[in-house]
């Protein structure tokens, strides 16, 4: 994980857990749109449409990390 580091600054429990670098869906609209104000700036609608796309992509990408973790269940 990129942001393995700010786990000794910011415990797993606080407020800023899940934006930081807890929950990919919940880090894509302040990172998508950092990223996007800082690379593109074209328009307002086009922003919100490219992280809206961004957030769904992650939620489709957690929900197949989850369906293949249900699958393939290790024997412990």
């Amino acid at each position: 994980m990129i942001f393995e580091g700010i786990k000794k600054i910011v415990e797993p429990k606080g407020m800023l857990y899940k934006p930081l670098y807890g929950c990919p869906i919940c880090m894509t609209p302040y990172y998508g749109t950092l990223i996007y104000l800082l690379f593109f700036r074209q328009s307002v609608a086009d922003g919100l449409l490219t992280v809206a796309a961004a957030s769904g992509l992650n939620v489709v990408s957690v929900l197949l990390i989850d369906i293949k973790d249900g699958i393939c269940k290790r024997d412990e």
